[in-house]
C-alpha cells in the first residue's frame, strides 16, 4: 500500500491507484477498452502518427516521458518504438491493471502504469522531459484543468503533444447533441451496449445502401439515427467501437481551437497546430 493523506492507496497487479478513494470505482472505459481490444499498430501507421502529431525522436529517445491518458494503447506502442528511458503511463480507468498485468515481461519496468486523474496528476513539478495526450483530454472532467495539471509536471523547455482531440466541427456538435438527446452513458450498462449495437448495426446498412448518403446531402437527419462515421464498407464492429467511444463515456467534449491555443497563452506560450494535434514547448525560467 502506499502512503498519502487520504490514507492508503491500494496496489494491486502491481499498479497504484492514485485516485481520490471516493472514486476508486469502475469507470466508464472499463467498459469501452476490453470491447475494442488492445492496439499493436504496424511501422508505418506508427510513422503516420509521428509525422501527423509532429514527433521528433530526439525528444523522446532517452527521456522521461508521460503518457496522460492510455486508450487502446496505440500511443504506448508508439512511445516504446522511439525509445525512451522511462515511460510513466496514467490512465483513470481500471482496465489498465489488466494490460499492465498481461504485458508485464513485455516493457520489464521500463513502463510504470498509475491509475490517476490527469487533471490531478501525482507527480513533482518539471518531472517530465515530454509529455504526449491524444485522444483523452476531451474525456477528462475538465480539459484545461487537465492541461494545466500537465503543463505544471512538465519540465522547463519540455514539450507537450497533443493528438486527436475532439474539436468543435459539424461531426462532433451531431454527436454532442446525440448524447444529450440519448443519454446512453447515464443509462444501465447492459441496455446501453444493447441499444448501440443496433444503432450501429442499422448505420452500417445506412451507409453501405448509401441512403446515409442521400440524407446528409438533403441535410435531414433522421430522428433515430446516431451519428458515427460515414465510412463505408467497414465492419460491424468499426461501427460499435465508434459507438462505444462516442457515446458511453462519462464526458465528451468538443473543443474549439481557439480555446486550445488560449490555454497554451494562459501558460505563456504559443502553440503550434500539427495535423493531428498542438505542440507547446514549456519557456525556461532562465
Amino acid at each position: 500500500m502506499l502512503e498519502s493523506s487520504y490514507g492508503r492507496y491500494p496496489i494491486i497487479s502491481g499498479v497504484p491507484d492514485l485516485r481520490c478513494p471516493s472514486n476508486q470505482e469502475n469507470q466508464s472505459y472499463d467498459e469501452i477498452v476490453p470491447e475494442w481490444g488492445y492496439a499493436n499498430p504496424t511501422e508505418n501507421l506508427m510513422q503516420l502518427l509521428i509525422s501527423a502529431m509532429g514527433i521528433n525522436s530526439s525528444d523522446i529517445e532517452g527521456k522521461r516521458v508521460l503518457l496522460a491518458g492510455f486508450g487502446a494503447g496505440t500511443e504506448l506502442r508508439l512511445l516504446e518504438y522511439l525509445k525512451p528511458a522511462e515511460i510513466y503511463v496514467v490512465e483513470y480507468g481500471m482496465f489498465i491493471r489488466d494490460f499492465a498485468a498481461k504485458y508485464e515481461s513485455t516493457f520489464a519496468g521500463k513502463v510504470k502504469f498509475y491509475i490517476g486523474d490527469i487533471c490531478n496528476l501525482p507527480f513533482p513539478d518539471n518531472y517530465f522531459n515530454l509529455i504526449l495526450c491524444s485522444g483523452v483530454i476531451h474525456h477528462t472532467r475538465s480539459p484545461e484543468l487537465a492541461h494545466r495539471s500537465m503543463w505544471r509536471v512538465l519540465e522547463d523547455n519540455g514539450k507537450l503533444i497533443y493528438g486527436h482531440i475532439y474539436q468543435v466541427n459539424l461531426h462532433n456538435r451531431r454527436v454532442v447533441a446525440d448524447r444529450e438527446r440519448f443519454a446512453f452513458h447515464l443509462m444501465e450498462l447492459g441496455k446501453a451496449k444493447r441499444l448501440l449495437k443496433l444503432y450501429s448495426i442499422f448505420y452500417m446498412l445506412l451507409v453501405n445502401t448509401r441512403i446515409l448518403g442521400v440524407i446528409n446531402r438533403k441535410i435531414f437527419r433522421l430522428p433515430i439515427l446516431l451519428e458515427l462515421s460515414g465510412k463505408r464498407g467497414e465492419s460491424f464492429k468499426y461501427y460499435f467501437d465508434a459507438a462505444l467511444d462516442y457515446y458511453l463515456p462519462k464526458y465528451r467534449h468538443a473543443i474549439y481551437t481557439e480555446d486550445i491555443f488560449d490555454w497554451f497563452e494562459q501558460c505563456g506560450v504559443k502553440a503550434v497546430k500539427t495535423k493531428k494535434g498542438f505542440i507547446g514547448i514549456k519557456k525556461g525560467s532562465g
